[in-house]
């Protein structure tokens, strides 16, 4: 089965801060499913390649350091989700259970009845 996991940056609807919602993006059998994470990114600070945020070095200012320290948390954030999705998918696998992009999103929001 032929799955992908990633973490896009929403283009089209910006908060009033100016950042944009990061999903997650479960791809199967060329469907996608997206489900939000609670997380924004400014787009100056968003690696589209790598999928995370952009972690600054020697910064000066107190103000500049809380928010990379938030970066950092917020990346540590995103490589715990990617980890919980893999052993989502893992464990439907192990079952044999040949699963739904919404089977995923109950059991990655943890909504199914175990």
């Amino acid at each position: 089965m032929a799955h992908s996991i990633r973490f896009p940056r929403r283009h089209d609807k910006a908060d009033r801060n100016g950042r944009y919602a990061v999903r997650l993006c479960i791809t199967k059998n060329k469907r996608r499913k997206y489900i939000a994470l609670d997380l924004h990114a400014d787009p100056a600070y968003w690696d589209e390649a790598g999928e995370q945020f952009i972690i600054l070095r020697n910064l000066k200012g107190a103000e500049q350091k809380a928010e990379n320290k938030q970066r950092e948390a917020d990346n540590a954030l995103l490589a715990k989700y990617k980890v919980r999705a893999r052993e989502i998918v893992e464990r439907f696998e192990i079952e044999g259970i040949d699963w739904t992009l919404n089977q995923f999103e109950d059991a990655f929001l943890n909504t199914s009845k175990q």
